[in-house]
């Protein structure tokens, strides 16, 4: 048998008490690629369930802040369905293809959550080309991805700001989602099945 964890923070809390592990990560389907068509500018995106560990509320205290250097910011979020802004768009449920079409139209990701396993999340908006910013209870992903202190609302200010200014430039993030790719995973997963065979 082969214990699988999803990445190598999980890999060095558990080897202590469980022995070795194998990572592999989540997948990233071929439809999540960079679209042709300008991005919105100064859009904000959270795609998240309404519960309070994503960070809906944490991210509307930011975004006015950031609006009082951006006042033409518009964010939107899944989860919640109820909006006291216009500026904020609340989508409640959002399906496959508008979550793809959000990704690839929107200006940066948030995910200021108190605890991510592997947000997929994250994994699919770098293979679109888009700029994400997480706290730093997020881990192990890949260095173009920024991190801001969790619930510090100064410093994400700050690095929204920032990267809406200076974005992350695309092909960076593209390239550093080559290997979350499905292609990838499943060809992981494949040499796993087969070692086990073997044995």
């Amino acid at each position: 048998a082969k214990t699988i964890v999803l990445n190598r923070w999980w890999q060095e809390q558990l080897e202590p008490s469980i022995g070795p592990t194998n990572v592999v990560h989540n997948p990233v389907g071929a439809t999540f690629v960079e679209a042709i068509e300008e991005r919105n500018h100064n859009h904000i995106l959270l795609l998240g369930r309404d519960d309070p560990v994503k960070g809906h509320g944490f991210a509307i205290k930011v975004s006015e802040k950031v609006r009082q250097t951006i006042p033409d910011l518009k964010v939107t979020m899944s989860g919640p369905t109820s909006s006291p802004f216009p500026w904020l768009k609340t989508k409640g449920w959002v399906s496959d293809e508008e979550k793809l079409r959000l990704l690839q139209t929107a200006s940066l990701l948030l995910v200021p959550s108190a605890f991510e396993g592997e947000p997929i999340v994250v994994l699919e908006a770098i293979s679109c080309g888009l700029p994400v910013l997480t706290s730093d209870r997020v881990h192990s992903l890949p260095p173009s991805v920024k991190v801001a202190p969790f619930e510090d609302e100064e410093a994400w200010a700050s690095q929204i700001i920032l990267m809406l200014q200076k974005p992350t430039d695309s092909h960076v993030l593209r390239g550093h989602s080559e290997k979350y790719k499905i292609s990838v995973i499943s060809n992981h997963w494949k040499t796993i099945y087969h070692d086990l065979i073997a044995e």
